[in-house]
C-alpha cells in the first residue's frame, strides 16, 4: 500500500484534533508528546485505508448486482421467482 502526502496531511489534521480532545478529557501529559501524535496519525491512515477499501468493495458489489438484474431483465422468462430478486 502506498500512502500519499495528501493522506498523511489529512490524517495529521485529524490526529491533531483528536489529540487535543483526548488531552482536554484526560489531562495526561504523554498525549502531548510527539510519539503519541505519530501513533494517532498511523491509526488514522490505517482506518482511512480500510474505509476506502470497504467503500470500493461495496461499489463493486452493487455494480455486480445491477448487472445481474439487467441481464435477468433482458432474458425471456415464463415465470418470476422470488429467488430471482434475492440479494
Amino acid at each position: 500500500m502506498t500512502i500519499t502526502n495528501g493522506q498523511i496531511e489529512k490524517a495529521l489534521e485529524y490526529a491533531e484534533r483528536k489529540r487535543q480532545q483526548i488531552y482536554i478529557q484526560t489531562h495526561r501529559p504523554e498525549v502531548l508528546e510527539d510519539w503519541y501524535l505519530e501513533q494517532l496519525v498511523c491509526e488514522t491512515v490505517l482506518q482511512d485505508a480500510f474505509s476506502d477499501y470497504c467503500m470500493e468493495r461495496c461499489r463493486e458489489i452493487v455494480k455486480t448486482k445491477k448487472e445481474a438484474l439487467t441481464t435477468k431483465a433482458n432474458t425471456p422468462s415464463t415465470s418470476i421467482r422470488i429467488s430471482d430478486f434475492a440479494f
